[in-house]
């Protein structure tokens, strides 16, 4: 999966990714490749770096399948759900990797389940 496959361009800049980004406190290029690991686990090759995620930040929106991978990393460094529909890249409905259980974690998405 490359990066410029499926994207969506919002003029809105992304707030609540922003927000939720900046409670992480990784950088632009850690959030990357935090979601290039979650690839990894789930045997996807992703191609994304801090430019993905400026572009992300300014309200571009990756396929909905990345969705879900961003979701998941950040769920994992805040330690706590996080939502797809919490990102600001959408409902959720066009977006994210299908349903989440009341934990936060993905059903049925080929990622990973949180543990």
């Amino acid at each position: 999966m490359q990066p410029a496959d499926h994207h969506r361009r919002d003029p809105t800049p992304n707030r609540a990714l922003r927000s939720l980004l900046a409670e992480t406190e990784w950088t632009q290029e850690a959030f990357a490749r935090a979601i290039g690991r979650l690839g990894t686990e789930a045997g996807v090759r992703l191609g994304y770096d801090r430019t993905s995620v400026a572009h992300w930040l300014r309200g571009s929106r990756p396929s909905p399948r990345v969705q879900g991978f961003i979701a998941e990393a950040l769920s994992r460094r805040l330690g706590r759900p996080v939502a797809v529909t919490q990102l600001g890249m959408g409902d959720g409905s066009s977006g994210g990797p299908g349903p989440r259980s009341s934990d936060g974690s993905a059903e049925a998405s080929g990622r990973p389940r949180r543990r």
